[in-house]
């Protein structure tokens, strides 16, 4: 007996090569830069592949903690896939490929018509490779790449219901009807200031992109209107970040993050000014991404691939670089 998640959507993340089995169906391929191409998947091919697989478990029958995922009945992290329908339609709301409780690989979410709402692959309990959301009111997909949990950055791409790259203004909305992000797109990608809005009304933040990259002021609000952080940024790497308190005064708290896995996702030091000394952000694995040393008017900015090979690296004096490889 189908175990139901009720009234829900789900609004996830990103991969992709096609097939009709969990395991190949791949959405969308990257055939260049610019252009993305979207296949369609059907819930109802995957329920039927779902039938014929093993350690298929529905909901009810596992549960979440800390970003893992335990059956029910044994408190065993979970390995097979995870399923949830919707109560009305008896249709197949998700499913999620899983290792040793850990989201890995990948990850299909329907609307209760059937069609795709999302189609993400995962590594270890972080997001992995190309994903694809789309984003029924705006008609549009919304396509991104990532590489063990960090963001390729550029690599957002978004696309209209004929899958060809959407050029105009993008919004998304609370539940509520308000504003939540607005947004210009040229030719698929995010040119201009980005801006993400609190259900107040008041801007959370406001980011310039350029060609797909931020670039130049990035700043941060509490929702109260006061500014919580101001950060400047070259060819899509912040070169000064500054952290406020409501009040106005610097916030010299350090910050850490964690990914599911225990393994270190960002760390950010904070002087007695507020200034980010140092920042490091890692793959789920445990290897580096990125590294930022601040030191005063020196910035030096590094780039890891997640094999841990060094592919980018620019200093910086007095905001103007210096030094690029």
């Amino acid at each position: 007996m189908k175990k139901y998640l009720i009234g829900v959507v789900f609004f996830l993340s990103f991969i992709g090569c096609s097939g009709v089995s969990l395991n190949s169906l791949n959405p969308f391929s990257k055939k260049s830069a610019q252009s993305v191409v979207i296949e369609d998947i059907k819930a109802a091919d995957v329920q039927n592949e779902l039938s014929q697989k093993d350690n298929v478990y529905e909901y009810g029958k596992y549960y979440e903690k800390n970003g893992r995922y335990f059956l029910t009945d044994t408190n065993e992290p979970v390995s097979g896939t995870i399923t949830a329908y919707y109560q009305d339609t008896s249709s197949l709301a998700y499913a999620k490929e899983v290792n040793k409780g850990y989201l890995n690989g990948r990850h299909i979410a329907f609307f209760k018509d059937g069609s795709l709402v999302e189609r993400s692959n995962w590594y270890n309990g972080a997001r992995d490779g190309f994903g694809v959301f789309y984003d029924k009111k705006a008609q549009v997909f919304i396509s991104e790449r990532y590489e063990k949990g960090v963001y390729k950055k550029g690599s957002s791409r978004i696309l209209d219901k004929d899958k060809k790259p959407y050029s105009g203004t993008y919004e998304q909305y609370y539940p509520n009807g308000k504003l939540k992000t607005k947004f210009n797109v040229k030719d698929g990608i995010t040119d201009g200031t980005y801006f993400i809005y609190y259900e107040n009304g008041n801007v959370q933040k406001e980011v310039f992109y350029k060609n797909g990259m931020i670039e130049g002021a990035y700043k941060s609000f509490y929702e109260n209107g006061a500014i919580a952080s101001e950060r400047e940024y070259k060819d899509g790497y912040a070169i000064a970040m500054k952290y406020f308190k409501e009040d106005g005064s610097s916030h010299t708290k350090h910050a850490k993050a964690y990914y599911s896995n225990g393994n270190l996702r960002y760390e950010n030091l904070i002087n007695q000014n507020g200034n980010t000394t140092y920042f490091l952000s890692n793959y789920v694995t445990g290897k580096k991404a990125e590294e930022i040393s601040m030191d005063g008017s020196k910035i030096i900015v590094k780039f890891w691939n997640s094999d841990g090979e060094l592919i980018y690296e620019a200093h910086y004096e007095n905001s103007e670089l210096v030094y690029k490889k």
